[in-house]
C-alpha cells in the first residue's frame, strides 16, 4: 500500500509512469492511482457479523461510506469513488484478516482523475467515532 507522507515511488520512477508529486495530502492525494472496491459478500462483517473496520481504520482519505444510523460504526458500506485514491492500504489490511481474496480490492479504474480531497481534506473532515 501506498503509505502517507512519502514519495519515493514517484521521485524514484524512471518512465515517469508514476509521476512526480510532493508529500502533502492535497498533493499527493490530488489524483486518483486508481479505486478500492468492497465485496460484500467476502466482508467479514457482512458474513460472520463481526467487527472489524480495518479498511475503515487505515484509509488516509476516509473513503469508506460507513453504516447510517450507528454512533459506533459498525461496517462499511461502500467506497467514495470521489474520495478514494487506490492507495491499496485497504486491500492490503482486509488480506490480513479474510481468508482468500480480500473483501477490498483495488482497480485501476479511475487512474490520473481529480479527487475531491483538494475541496475538503481529510484534516478538515469530522472524526468517524
Amino acid at each position: 500500500g501506498c503509505i502517507a507522507g512519502c514519495n519515493a515511488c514517484s521521485v524514484a520512477c524512471p518512465t515517469d509512469a508514476i509521476p512526480v508529486f510532493g508529500v502533502g495530502e492535497a498533493d499527493k492525494w490530488g489524483v486518483k492511482m486508481g479505486t478500492a472496491v468492497l465485496e460484500t459478500n467476502r466482508c467479514v462483517s457482512y458474513t460472520e457479523k463481526a467487527k472489524c473496520l480495518k479498511c475503515v481504520e487505515i484509509c488516509p482519505t476516509r473513503a469508506f461510506n460507513i453504516e447510517a444510523g450507528a454512533d459506533i460504526p459498525t461496517r462499511p458500506v461502500s467506497v467514495d469513488y470521489n474520495r478514494c485514491v487506490g492507495c491499496g492500504l485497504c486491500e492490503q489490511a482486509c488480506s490480513h484478516v479474510v481468508f482468500g481474496e480480500p473483501a477490498v480490492l483495488t482497480f485501476s479504474h479511475g487512474r490520473g482523475q481529480p479527487t475531491s480531497l483538494a475541496e475538503m481534506p481529510t484534516e478538515k473532515m469530522p472524526k468517524l467515532w
